[in-house]
């Protein structure tokens, strides 16, 4: 077995989850599926096959789940997703807050003052006539 450590069969086979389980790597799972997998992945491996063309191939039989670790590439979209998430959600405070500072009430010196009417005249001269 040649190439990098990655490439060989064991290092295919723990990075491939047991289809029977879905708890254990292939390296590790004892069950006759798992045996049987690992003897095919040796197999493949002997005869030169790429190590992502054999993931690839028992990815495409067992679905996605097979895969025990993800590549950076996989995970681009959800690193987008979560940056988009975080601009628009800041967008959003951004527009509350500016709301809120216009709803705020005006400083007390910036109200218009209220008129005095003949009632107010009356109320100051009768309490002008109490305190004598």
């Amino acid at each position: 077995m040649s190439g990098a450590p990655s490439d060989t069969a064991k290092g295919i086979e723990h990075r491939l989850l047991a289809p029977c389980c879905w708890t254990e790597t292939l390296d590790r799972h004892q069950s006759p599926l798992a045996t049987e997998l690992r003897a095919e992945v040796e197999a493949r491996v002997d005869r030169g096959e790429a190590a992502q063309a054999i993931e690839a191939d028992l990815a495409g039989r067992y679905g996605p789940r097979i895969l025990a670790t993800r590549s950076d590439a996989q995970f681009q979209s959800l690193y987008v997703a979560v940056a988009v998430f975080a601009v628009v959600a800041l967008g959003v405070v951004a527009v509350v807050a500016r709301r809120w500072t216009r709803r705020a009430p005006k400083a007390p010196a910036a109200r218009v003052a209220r008129r005095r009417d003949a009632l107010d005249d009356r109320i100051d001269a009768e309490l002008a006539e109490i305190d004598g």
